[in-house]
């Protein structure tokens, strides 16, 4: 478990920073890699079928019966060997889970923030990497992966917290059925 006390003064890249960090090395553990590779025999992904490793460790992370969505008061960020002990997260937890296992297997991943404009209340996101807009209230991360790893890369959205949403799934365009963080105020 990792508490932050000054979270809430950092800019959101530099939260992203620090969550970028605890995925990479996680996703250098083994323990990650093994339940990987067990995920991916289970779904009888073939090597080198990187869009389908991508969606088969989705769909796993998204499964309530693996890491059930729980909010949480104030801000803490549970280890990604954490959250599989304990079997529960909220979305920075599943997503640092997500993209340790997409760390562990080499596909490359960014980090994504969704929530709203303050001026015109409409979603928007900010993609890790991109200038950060301002004047957002955000609400929500999820993450991007690319596949296949290397020239000619597509990159595909992941939402960890909803059971059943797919590969490339976005958020912004999503609605409150959803994720009801994201509805209108």
């Amino acid at each position: 478990m990792y508490h932050l006390p000054d979270w809430h003064k950092l800019s959101h890249p530099q939260r992203l920073t620090i969550i970028r960090q605890i995925a990479m090395m996680r996703g250098r553990d083994p323990r990650i890699a093994k339940l990987c590779h067990r995920i991916l025999m289970k779904n009888k992904v073939k090597p080198r079928e990187y869009e389908k490793q991508a969606e088969a460790l989705l769909k796993w992370v998204q499964d309530p019966n693996n890491v059930y969505y729980l909010n949480e008061p104030g801000e803490r960020l549970q280890d990604p060997i954490h959250t599989l002990k304990v079997g529960h997260a909220d979305c920075d937890d599943q997503v640092l889970l997500l993209c340790a296992m997409f760390e562990s297997i080499a596909l490359p991943w960014r980090l994504v923030l969704s929530g709203r404009d303050q001026a015109n209340n409409q979603k928007v996101r900010y993609i890790e990497g991109e200038a950060a807009p301002y004047g957002v209230k955000w609400s929500h991360i999820y993450c991007m992966v690319g596949c296949p790893p290397g020239r000619g890369m597509r990159w595909y959205f992941c939402e960890p917290t909803i059971d059943g949403v797919p590969l490339g799934w976005d958020v912004i365009n999503g609605d409150h059925r959803f994720l009801p963080e994201m509805r209108k105020s």
